[in-house]
């Protein structure tokens, strides 16, 4: 009985200890470890001079985003309690480091919504953080009204510089952009120069831009944020000199299904793992001219007068029955053959001339002073082209 006792005792003893530091030999045995922790700050702000409700919340998310372009992964998020705070919100997200992978990407995003759970504003795309490059710390979400309008959870007065400088617009960011690298799936990135140039600018729903020597124009969706649907595209099918991924570059285009801005480039994911990298498009050097030389092509460019405003067609008879149509606008024009060579129809960038106007893609060559023009075509040069309006 007594040794009973005396068990029950020890163990009330261990217990005890337990409790401050643990039992038996070796200090601090059993007790847990805290899992390390890394932390992502920024702000989180937007463009439109309105007021945010003293109750609104801001929700930051850290995004591990798939190769394949599946829905990402969450890996953190925090909730910020705005409390009569105004724009710029910072907020500072607190995520594991083990399940950060350098191999992958990251990007983060944000919304805004008042207290009864209205969405007021939201991330018109992700931004990229942690790998490749990409910022881990002062990160600025720029977010935006969903859909354009007017938030009604919102005070209608404005706000001082509540509005953060610059920010990305609504959807896809505008402008022409230039392919500067690709990186194939399953490959690793490989640069592509600045000639021959693959460019893609988005406006309003549709698409274009040049790939080497072909020109090309379609639609795109955007069915969330990030996300990206484009329609089938239509393009030249000129045979482009040299080494050229035209054909690979379209149909990657054609299959973007994500994209992000990772500080100043623009990333599109296709296919299992492919990505296209852009950055803004720049003139190319020497190709500026003096305003005078700019304005006598453009005199030139239209036969007999200056050009109007808008585009003008005219046909150019080359004799033996044979007709050119050509479409004049600015800096380029549009080349249509005749039906017995085929009815191509290309689009030609104008190009240096001494004199009167000219227009070069490959080997196609439209030349013209006045009401004359001489072509060259598919191997084949035609002279004194006279235009009939």
């Amino acid at each position: 009985m007594k040794d009973s006792r005396t068990t029950i005792v020890r163990a009330l003893a261990c217990c005890a200890l337990a409790a401050i530091g643990g039992c038996g030999s070796g200090s601090g045995a059993g007790a847990p470890t805290a899992e390390p922790q890394a932390v992502l700050t920024g702000t989180v702000t937007y463009r439109e001079r309105i007021a945010l409700p003293p109750n609104a919340r801001v929700e930051v998310r850290l995004e591990d985003v798939p190769p394949s372009g599946a829905t990402p992964d969450e890996v953190a998020a925090q909730t910020v309690a705005v409390n009569g705070r105004q724009v710029p919100i910072p907020f500072e997200l607190r995520y594991p480091k083990r399940s950060i992978d350098s191999s992958r990407r990251y990007t983060v995003r944000a919304s805004i919504t008042s207290a009864d759970g209205e969405l007021m504003f939201t991330t018109p795309m992700s931004y990229a953080v942690l790998t490749g490059g990409a910022p881990d710390g002062g990160v600025e979400i720029v977010v935006q009204r969903p859909g354009g309008g007017a938030s009604p959870a919102a005070a209608d007065a404005p706000v001082g510089d509540a509005a953060g400088p610059g920010g990305t617009t609504a959807g896809l960011p505008g402008g022409t952009w230039r392919l500067a690298a690709i990186q194939r799936p399953g490959a690793a990135e490989q640069p592509v120069g600045t000639d021959p140039r693959y460019t893609v600018a988005f406006a309003n729903g549709r698409l274009s831009g040049l790939a080497h020597c072909n020109r090309y124009q379609g639609g795109y969706e955007q069915p969330a944020p990030g996300t990206l649907k484009v329609s089938p595209m239509a393009a030249t099918l000129m045979a482009c000199p040299g080494e050229s991924i035209d054909s690979e570059f379209l149909r990657a285009l054609g299959g973007a299904t994500r994209y992000e801005l990772r500080g100043d480039q623009l990333l599109l994911s296709y296919g299992d793992g492919g990505v296209l990298t852009f950055v803004r498009d720049e003139p190319a050097a020497g190709v500026e001219r003096p305003a005078s030389a700019v304005a006598r092509t453009a005199a030139d460019a239209a036969p007999g007068t200056a050009p109007a405003a808008e585009p003008r067609t005219f046909a150019f008879d080359c004799g033996g029955g044979l007709s050119f149509a050509a479409r004049f606008s600015a800096g380029e024009m549009g080349l249509s053959a005749p039906k017995a060579l085929g009815g191509e129809q290309l689009v030609l960038p104008i190009a240096r001339s001494a004199s009167g106007a000219r227009y070069q893609q490959g080997e196609t060559v439209f030349w013209n002073k006045g009401n004359l023009a001489t072509i060259e075509y598919r191997g084949r040069r035609y002279v004194d082209c006279k235009s009939n309006p």
